[in-house]
């Protein structure tokens, strides 16, 4: 606990954001942030499923794997990528999706 401690050479208080991830719940962690007299805010769980990026993410991989015969330097790749994320249109579509 004190190499944490001294990790953090000015004791300004800080705010800590976490999502109920098991190591961020860990109890050392959370003796840490109490001893150090942080703040800490707690989100809601992460879901893939409601956030639209990962739609677009999604939509990104599909693309390059089908380009991927023809991808075999870094340019090939930046140019993959860059032709695929210009062929991505109607982003509203994921946010529909996702119910905002």
């Amino acid at each position: 606990m004190e190499k944490a401690i001294n990790l953090l050479p000015n004791h300004t208080q800080r705010t800590f954001i976490h999502d109920n991830l098991l190591s961020h719940v860990h109890e050392g962690i959370m003796t840490f942030i109490d001893i150090m007299d942080h703040c800490m805010v707690l989100w809601p769980p992460y879901y893939p499923r409601d956030s639209p990026i990962e739609f677009v993410f999604n939509v990104l991989e599909c693309k390059i794997k089908r380009l991927g015969e023809y991808i075999a330097t870094t340019e090939d790749l930046v140019a993959a990528i860059h032709d695929s994320l210009m062929d991505i249109t109607k982003f509203d579509t994921f946010f529909t999706h996702c119910k905002y």
